[in-house]
């Protein structure tokens, strides 16, 4: 089977001159003729009529990278077969504790490596949780989402040697981009560049919702999954990671009232959606801490499911209740390794087959 093979060049020009020969306009007259003999398809064109001068050649370079970051973000509308093989991004949130979403981002990724997949974790938690949870000690790790957060923010052209340093390759069979409390200090440099509509570089497009985005944007062509666990706090940590991905999974504790925290996500989601990421979606609603006997999980799996079910997927298998889910954490294994025969462990086996059915 051939493959045809894509190829997107990107030019930048400016000009000091304003004569018949060296004009934006003349330079722009040149690259549609040049555009035209190759046969290419002119994807568009993009003036800011930003000045230059005066930047070094390193904040040429950065005004350069956002420039390609912005383009890319304006093609979105593109399927992602049609751009190029890049693995599918999912977010596990909600604004509730402990309803299991480290867990579940742990095990969907154990689960999904098992059946094959090449899997990143991303610990979007000051806490660190993940990090520990895959036998890594947070306060140790020197290269973690945060060093990535502001190297895309700061000096993007040095992003890729960042990036090779801060995965980890964890004896899971999964890879993790880990995090400590440094990522609340990256929070809050997101938030002054909020507030005072900072960019890194003059006139350059930088936008503080799309700096993960950006920087997980090289890796998606290298794994199968990526997976973001986020965090209670930090709200424009969370928008990041719903900016960046395809999908979102809202885990609910099967007890009363957990289900109370799904309306406040929903909110978040369809924010993200109108303002920086049109084309995410609610993968499905996991229920978790299950236990098939009392009768308070069966009201509320039956209570989300007539609420949500005819809007929103409300995933087949819930997660099964059991201490050794619990466990786990402490050994620096998934429940797939800790208890393959474990109820639970069948259960993220199922959630593992229905995300694999995403796309």
């Amino acid at each position: 089977m051939e493959h045809a093979l894509r190829v997107a060049a990107y030019c930048r020009v400016s000009t000091d001159k304003e004569d018949q020969l060296h004009s934006l306009a003349a330079q722009q007259a040149y690259f549609e003729g040049y555009i035209a003999r190759h046969d290419w398809r002119c994807a568009g064109i993009f003036a800011d009529g930003s000045s230059i001068v005066g930047l070094s050649q390193k904040e040429l370079e950065k005004q350069a990278f956002f420039d390609l970051v912005q383009l890319f973000f304006h093609f979105t509308t593109l399927t992602k077969e049609r751009m190029w093989n890049m693995g599918n991004l999912i977010a596990v949130t909600n604004f509730k504790g402990g309803v299991g979403k480290t867990t579940t981002t742990l095990n969907l990724g154990a689960a999904l490596s098992a059946a094959g997949k090449r899997v990143l974790l991303v610990d979007n938690d000051p806490q660190g949780n993940l990090t520990a949870a895959l036998g890594y000690t947070p306060p140790e790790q020197k290269h973690t989402l945060a060093t990535l957060l502001l190297a895309a923010i700061d000096y993007p052209e040095d992003l890729d040697i960042h990036i090779g340093r801060a995965i980890l390759h964890s004896e899971t069979g999964v890879d993790l981009i880990g995090a400590n409390r440094r990522l609340a200090d990256a929070a809050a440099r997101l938030q002054i560049m909020q507030m005072s509509q900072y960019n890194a570089v003059g006139d350059a497009e930088c936008s503080c919702e799309t700096v993960m985005a950006t920087l997980l944007l090289p890796l998606r062509s290298a794994y199968d999954y990526i997976i973001i666990d986020c965090g209670l706090k930090h709200e424009l940590l969370t928008v990041n990671a719903l900016t960046a991905a395809d999908y979102c999974i809202i885990p609910v504790q099967s007890h009363f009232l957990a289900s109370e925290g799904i309306p406040d996500v929903l909110d978040m989601v369809r924010s993200v959606q109108a303002k920086f990421n049109p084309q995410l979606k609610i993968a499905g609603i996991l229920l978790t801490m299950y236990q098939s006997r009392p009768q308070l999980c069966q009201s509320v799996r039956s209570g989300v499911s007539e609420v949500y079910g005819e809007q929103f997927h409300v995933f087949e298998r819930p997660i099964e209740y059991s201490i050794k889910v619990a466990e786990c954490p402490a050994a620096g294994q998934s429940i797939l390794s800790y208890a393959p025969k474990n109820a639970a462990a069948e259960s993220y086996r199922s959630l593992a087959r229905e995300v694999l059915h995403l796309g």
